[in-house]
């Protein structure tokens, strides 16, 4: 069984929201993990299509059956991502959500900052690690995938549009997969991942999850497991601050790429105000 549907961006921009409304969907099946990133590691591609398709061995008779993974748009850290996914899914539909770039940056340095992947200030960790920036780029990123895909293959969604009417975009969302959507029985406007109450696995607990007693732990006494997790978990920090340099020559690289994504979908050129 291979998916014919992949959620595959953009980071922070509520993909794992939308995949927790179409896990439960009875004609809909998506894998765990939600995110294999299995066309952008080079790792896990390496385990080989057979393994691949045993996640999605339980898919039988659904009719969208697919996964999550954000990181098939961050082309400056995984250039392969949508040649391999063309190559083995030719066929796929693809869900690309954005959001305003800027807000979107910030997000993805608060992530990295609160599970210990960088101690950096903000301006220092968008110099040090420019595909937070990149992946910002949604004209490049998804101008990638149309040199192998039709444009009827893609649904590009907005983030603001799936706070402001999520059943709406939902709705677009089973329509493009060819479900019904009165089937439905996840509450589309539930919120999932709010802020205030995010709380992320910080180093600690990401080295006890390679360590096979933790994870025998985990399958034997799932509840235990949770209940440690949960203790160790890092909330969010709080969002950071432009400096007004760094703001400017942020916004010089994106304005571009922002203009020509904004009129590829049909918003109007001042939908993301970036001033």
């Amino acid at each position: 069984m291979k998916p014919n549907f992949l959620v595959i961006g953009a980071m922070k921009c509520a993909t794992a929201r939308l995949c927790d409304v179409f896990a439960p969907h009875p004609q809909m099946f998506v894998c765990t993990p939600k995110e294999p990133e299995f066309f952008c590691d080079d790792a896990v591609f390496a385990r080989g299509w057979g393994w691949y398709e045993s996640l999605f061995a339980g898919a039988r008779g659904k009719i969208a059956v697919g996964e999550g993974s954000t990181s098939y748009t961050k082309q400056m850290r995984f250039p392969h991502a949508a040649e391999r996914i063309a190559k083995y899914l030719p066929e796929a539909k693809l869900i690309y959500i954005a959001r305003h770039p800027l807000k979107r940056i910030e997000s993805h340095w608060l992530l990295r900052t609160a599970a210990g992947l960088d101690a950096s200030p903000f301006p220092e960790a968008l110099r040090k690690w420019p595909h937070i920036v990149d992946t910002s780029l949604y004209w490049k990123q998804i101008s990638r995938y149309r040199d192998f895909y039709p444009d009827e293959n893609l649904l590009l969604l907005f983030f603001e549009d799936f706070v402001s009417n999520p059943h709406d975009i939902i709705k677009r969302a089973y329509r493009f997969l060819g479900v019904n959507p009165e089937l439905a029985t996840a509450d589309s406007a539930q919120p999932k991942h709010v802020r205030a109450n995010v709380r992320v696995d910080g180093m600690l607990i990401r080295a006890l999850q390679k360590v096979p007693a933790a994870r025998a732990m985990k399958s034997l006494a799932p509840g235990l497991a949770r209940k440690v997790t949960t203790k160790f978990r890092k909330p969010l920090p709080k969002r950071p601050e432009w400096p007004p340099e760094l703001r400017r020559e942020i916004i010089q690289q994106l304005a571009d790429d922002t203009t020509e994504f904004l009129k590829f979908c049909g918003k109007p050129s001042d939908y993301w105000k970036l001033e």
